[in-house]
């Protein structure tokens, strides 16, 4: 008594000769555990032992190559433009709460665009973090994705709040003098004649006790630096920081980059302040961010001999 066949599943079909060629892949099981994996298992197409796996008709797959914003990418922009929101606003609220009594709107916009880069960064982060518990980022390396593939969309809205932090440094709403911190001098009394005076204050003591006052002159030291020397030093880190949250570093690696690039920051802002430093160097600051993140480009491109 011949005994009937169960017919077998279809494979999914790979091939090697013809990489134009297309070939259906079947759909994955709906498994709720593997939930976090589905999201993304359509996103990128990749290469395994020499060959391709065929192009899908799925709405979510991305092209080979191809660097479009996709499902992933939008939900990962998504999560980190709502971490660097929570964030600025807290930032907001701790500088409203603690700012000098004579300080105006205008100022704390320029200090709150100052933290932008880095509170984005640090949504990014945060944004990049649950995804690799919930198992997405794993899925997409193993599909064959770089680091900076899967962090498109974090590396996108780093861009888009530090675009925007930029911007209003650059409109009158902010206040840019607020940035740079310097100790205002009161100026010294000098003798004119029978008379003492401060040009610094205006203020004009005659022999007999008399005051006057006159038309005060500048305070010197303390360069009034404007909306360039802003943007020479937000600029910068608004446009290195996101590439280099999305780089592959090690803990100690990515702590000892943020803590150079703001102990510079700060050094620099100082300086271009009491006027000992040009503002051009205010983009000094990013660098360690720009040279880690292309440090570890250049490792990760280069091929690997087996």
């Amino acid at each position: 008594m011949e005994t009937a066949k169960r017919p077998r599943a279809k494979q999914a079909t790979r091939f090697c000769d013809s990489p134009g060629a297309g070939a259906e892949v079947a759909p994955p099981p709906a498994n709720p555990g593997t939930r976090s994996f589905l999201r993304v298992h359509w996103l990128f197409t990749t290469r395994a032992d020499s060959c391709q796996l065929a192009p899908s008709s799925h709405p979510l797959q991305a092209q080979p190559g191809h660097a479009a914003m996709d499902a992933f990418d939008w939900m990962l922009l998504r999560r980190s433009m709502g971490w660097a929101v929570a964030l600025l606003l807290g930032a907001l609220a701790v500088i409203s709460l603690t700012d000098e009594t004579f300080s105006t709107w205008g100022m704390r916009l320029a200090r709150l665009s100052a933290f932008a880069p880095g509170l984005s960064a640090v949504g990014a982060s945060a944004a990049l973090a649950q995804t690799k518990l919930r198992g997405e980022q794993r899925a997409l390396q193993a599909l064959g994705a770089s680091p900076w593939r899967i962090a498109l969309g974090a590396t996108v809205a780093g861009w888009i709040v530090g675009g925007l932090a930029v911007g209003i440094l650059a409109t009158p709403l902010s206040d840019k003098a607020a940035l740079f911190p310097a100790a205002a001098r009161t100026g010294a009394w000098r003798s004119a004649g029978a008379s003492i005076v401060n040009m610094t204050q205006g203020i004009l003591v005659t022999a007999d006790g008399q005051i006057r006052f006159m038309t005060a002159s500048a305070a010197p030291g303390g360069a009034h630096a404007g909306t360039l020397a802003a943007l020479f030093a937000i600029a910068p880190l608004a446009l290195c920081a996101p590439p280099w949250v999305s780089a592959p570093l090690s803990r100690a690696g990515r702590l000892l980059g943020a803590a150079t690039a703001l102990a510079g920051c700060i050094v620099l802002l100082h300086a271009v302040a009491v006027g000992s430093t040009p503002q051009a160097l205010l983009m000094l600051a990013a660098l360690p961010l720009a040279v880690q993140a292309a440090l570890v480009h250049v490792k990760r491109s280069r091929p690997r001999i087996s």
